[in-house]
């Protein structure tokens, strides 16, 4: 018994080596490792600058996409999406922001036209988007006129729970016990029955983030084996043990929480307890590993006014609770924050659960997945009846001619073609062309890049949530701020403020409106087009102009469309299935939406600034020919650009005082940032998370008061 716990601790030494042949001749270990090879993973954290928002704020974030065996920064995926969902699980709001080496920063623009109420933020990577879908990251918003704790979550509560791995499955007879309430060391029972003493070899094989860590082989000459092993040589988060039988199937399977080390130090140099009111704050930061190393990092910062905008820490989504915790389950755990100060609760809750990421695969024919970190633009080639052409020449190259090279490939016996598109090239426009020496009509199909489906929205929650009215109630008040009142003295009842002009539905709508199909200031439908025969039914829409004159239902070549609420001088963005464009045939054409207001046209950014025409063809598959041939096609990623956190005037204290999504530390590990205090005495708050080469996560939290 005293000789099997000296094992583990020595085989615990050789953790970092894992991978020699010994273990390699392991079946079990091998097909975990070719699985890991060929299907690497990826998880993802996003650092907001705060819990709960107003519905003029900005939600600003800085997503972290890391490997998920060893948290390194991910060079996987390219593109980043992000979803605000109501809790009606219908997409409100999505936006596509480019990932640079792990790294991307955004920020998701509300208004005051969007309603108050519980939203839930969901975003995922393209790899795990091609993955299937599983293990993104979700976090509870709560948009509200009212900052009060009371639309926060409630914390954590007890949870009943029984194991859930069947072991008669794979074989009856052996069980494994864990007990993690000691500091230290964890505790490992392994038993089994009387008649299976000195019989067939089980095997232990703890793994951590899906890639094992040691293996313990025994034939049970006892009924009961405890091995002892030291936290400190096992790495942070879930250990998932699983125990095989002879035939290296899984006979038992435990897991355990190994408490968060500081493998990191994060020290911030020259801060104050307190400030002046408008006087400058400067931090230096300094980042070492546990040996005094300096350490290269990635850091986003965060400062509110903590009096006025309202937090419960063990409940909020930390770089912690996600990489370590929630990451590695489908829906999560719920309140993984505050569980992560309850070890035994933890404990408990993970008894039952199994471990839910894939270890491998029984797929012979699994190929290698795409590594190249590409983005992909993809589709087929078709003649008119819709049948699959092999052999044609596809050519890709950039709208603007020199400002990229010139690819091409060939359609295989599907008509399916692929395109890896450099990192470097993905904000351009793109022309997609086909030929054939055969065939002389071809039709080029782009592939549609979908959201993932919404799955229900975890509504048990919502109980321990105050959620907003989501109706907009106003106090009449005199020009002195006082309720109004009528001739006999009694105050004027309160206002419900209704949508004046109810937008047509689009149902089944194929629509690209970033904003939800009909979330638009006008929406013509398919019915109201059908009568149509040009587009002078734009000019019906008020404050819509064109420059120059309509000739065959079409403006002019060179002539615009202006709003009279877009910026000055800026013409409208015309959007036909997601691609900028120029107008298409009216009969071609499902609906219309019209994009006059910021609050609808804000979400395209930029080059929304003049409004957005957002237009859906009867097609509906996202791949619109702006040119008058259908063996050529024109491409742009659908991508928003990060706005820039304004510093100044921030003197509104609902509102985030400071935030820096890319704070990168030297060689030296060293970095500064600073900003200015605004004109508000109180508490703040700063919060500071980030992540090193080497995989080392980071967060700091600091207050400070300012008189």
């Amino acid at each position: 018994m005293i000789r099997n716990c000296l094992i583990i601790g020595l085989m615990l030494c050789f953790i970092q080596s894992f991978g020699q042949s010994t273990n390699q001749h392991q079946p079990f270990v091998k097909k975990i490792n070719d699985y890991l090879n060929n299907s690497p993973q990826e998880k993802l954290h996003l650092h907001l600058d705060k819990q709960i928002y107003r519905p003029t704020d900005t939600i600003w974030f800085q997503a972290y996409a890391v490997n998920a065996v060893d948290h390194k920064p991910s060079e996987r995926s390219v593109f980043l999406y992000a979803e605000l969902i109501n809790t009606k699980d219908s997409i409100c709001k999505s936006l596509q922001f480019p990932i640079n080496f792990g790294f991307s920063m955004g920020d998701i623009p509300l208004s005051d036209q969007f309603p108050s109420g519980l939203y839930r933020l969901r975003a995922y990577t393209s790899s795990m988007k091609n993955s299937g879908g599983k293990f993104l990251f979700n976090k509870l918003v709560c948009i509200t006129d009212e900052l009060s704790e009371n639309n926060l979550i409630a914390n954590g509560q007890s949870i009943d729970y029984k194991p859930s791995f069947d072991s008669l499955k794979n074989g009856a007879g052996y069980k494994l016990n864990l007990d993690n309430t000691k500091l230290d060391s964890l505790y490992l029972t392994i038993s089994t029955d009387t008649e299976l003493l000195n019989k067939e070899e089980v095997t232990l094989v703890p793994l951590s983030n899906g890639k094992p860590l040691f293996i313990f082989k025994t034939k049970m000459t006892e009924q009961e084996i405890h091995l002892t092993i030291p936290k400190n040589k096992m790495p942070d988060g879930i250990i998932n043990f699983s125990l095989l039988n002879a035939n290296d199937l899984i006979i038992d399977q435990k897991m355990a929480f190994n408490p968060v080390k500081e493998s990191g130090i994060l020290t911030l140099n020259d801060l104050a307890p307190i400030y002046k009111k408008k006087e400058n704050v400067t931090v230096n930061l300094d980042v070492k590993n546990w040996l005094g190393k300096p350490l290269i990092g990635s850091f986003s910062i965060s400062v509110t006014n903590a009096d006025v905008v309202p937090f419960i820490e063990k409940n909020e989504s930390t770089i912690y609770s996600n990489l370590l915790l929630n990451a590695d389950f489908e829906n999560g755990i719920d309140y993984a924050n505050y569980y992560l100060s309850k070890p035994v609760e933890l404990d408990n809750i993970l008894l039952s659960k199994n471990w839910e990421r894939p270890l491998f695969s029984n797929s012979k024919s699994e190929s290698k997945t795409n590594t190249n970190h590409l983005a992909e633009l993809s589709g087929k080639v078709v003649d008119e009846k819709q049948r699959f052409i092999q052999g044609a020449e596809i050519t890709l190259f950039p709208a603007e001619l020199g400002s990229g090279n010139i690819m091409s490939t060939v359609s295989d016996s599907a008509g399916l073609f692929r395109f890896g598109i450099p990192d470097s090239l993905i904000y351009g426009s793109f022309i997609v062309k086909a030929k054939t020496k055969k065939f002389k009509e071809l039709i080029i199909e782009l592939d549609k890049d979908n959201p993932l489906i919404v799955k229900p929205f975890k509504r048990y929650l919502l109980d321990s949530v105050n959620t907003p009215k989501q109706k907009k109630i106003v106090t009449l008040k005199n020009q002195k701020g006082k309720p109004l009142i009528n001739k006999d003295g009694i105050n004027l009842k309160d206002v419900e403020i209704r949508d004046y002009n109810p937008k047509p539905k689009l149902i089944n709508s194929h629509s690209f409106n970033l904003n939800g199909p009909g979330q638009a200031d006008k929406v013509f439908t398919e019915k109201d087009l059908e009568h149509e025969i040009d587009w002078t039914i734009l000019l019906r829409v008020s404050g819509i102009r064109f420059t120059g004159a309509i000739r065959g239902g079409l403006p002019f070549t060179g002539s615009n469309i202006y709003s009279s609420r877009g910026a000055p001088g800026v013409p409208m963005l015309i959007l036909v299935d997601g691609v900028a464009s120029s107008l298409p045939a009216i009969h071609d054409v499902e609906s219309i939406e019209i994009l006059k207001d910021v609050a609808y046209s804000g979400i395209y950014g930029i080059r929304g600034a003049g409004g957005v025409i957002v237009i859906t063809t009867k097609k509906g598959d996202g791949k619109y020919n702006s040119t008058t041939s259908k063996n050529i096609v024109t491409y742009k990623f659908p991508l928003s650009e990060a706005d820039i956190f304004n510093t100044n005037d921030r003197d509104d204290a609902g509102s985030t005082l400071f935030w820096k999504p890319d704070l990168i530390t030297d060689k030296n590990g060293k970095a500064s940032f600073s900003f200015k205090n605004n004109d508000i005495a109180g508490n703040y708050r700063m919060i500071i998370e980030g992540i090193s080469t080497s995989g080392i996560l980071f967060r700091k939290e600091y207050f400070y008061r300012v008189e």
